[in-house]
């Protein structure tokens, strides 16, 4: 995925500050609703001046989702990394949700972004294809071979298949839409529901463990450690 923001300046301070504040504008107020110049008011500077960083609203957007993908293709690894304790793969499953209600609107505009964002609809479509499709299904054969999913590697990969449509899909639920909770049971909630979705195909040998990590809490201190990992492993990053 090819950076947006590389002109002029290259990845300024002053186009963090634009990025964050039209994120939180974005994911508050829904896309269709915010302009640039909403963007420029709410920061207190002129719309020449954001107009110097970014050439429109559809340039944040492709910036926004920039980071977005960067973010969940490091978490990707981080998850086959960790794959042999249940403990950490959690935590990472848990930083992936917090990431996604991060950049929500993403998710929940999808339908009325890329019909008129064909550069955004062409980025997407190749890195879901090819990194997160892909990653997921590597990631779950890996696990069978390790023992905690049972099943057929056709099994195995239909599985991959669905759990990427339903933790893509699942804070984009009308349910979602407008909430105002807090991220942290907005985390517990979505990893509820996917490991419910996995429960069925864990290994009887490991059902025990499963069970003790999926009825525990979010453990915050771990997820702050990898947030804080992450946010270290990223060069030229938009928003923190």
């Amino acid at each position: 995925m090819k950076s947006t923001l590389k002109r002029k300046t290259g990845i300024s301070p002053t186009a963090s500050r634009i990025a964050q504040a039209s994120l939180q504008l974005f994911n508050q107020q829904g896309e269709r609703n915010v302009t640039t110049n909403h963007i420029a008011r709410h920061l207190a500077m002129s719309t020449g001046n954001l107009y110097y960083h970014f050439s429109s609203k559809e340039d944040i957007i492709q910036a926004l989702y920039q980071s977005y993908g960067d973010r969940m293709a490091w978490l990707l690894t981080e998850a086959d990394a960790r794959r042999h304790s249940l403990e950490e793969l959690v935590v990472v499953l848990d930083a992936v949700l917090q990431h996604q209600w991060d950049y929500r609107f993403l998710l929940q505009s999808s339908a009325s972004l890329f019909p008129f964002n064909a550069q955004l609809r062409a980025s997407y479509q190749k890195f879901d294809v090819e990194q997160i499709a892909v990653g997921i299904e590597s990631l779950f054969l890996k696990l069978r071979e390790d023992g905690l999913f049972e099943g057929s590697v056709a099994t195995i990969r239909m599985l991959a298949v669905h759990f990427h449509l339903l933790q893509a899909a699942w804070i984009a639920h009308p349910v979602r839409a407008g909430q105002s909770a807090a991220t942290e049971q907005v985390v517990e909630d979505g990893r509820r529901q996917l490991l419910a979705f996995l429960r069925p195909h864990i290994a009887p040998a490991w059902q025990a463990a499963f069970e003790r990590v999926a009825s525990a809490p979010a453990c915050l201190p771990a997820l702050l450690a990898l947030s804080g990992r992450l946010a270290g492993s990223e060069r030229a990053t938009l928003c923190c």
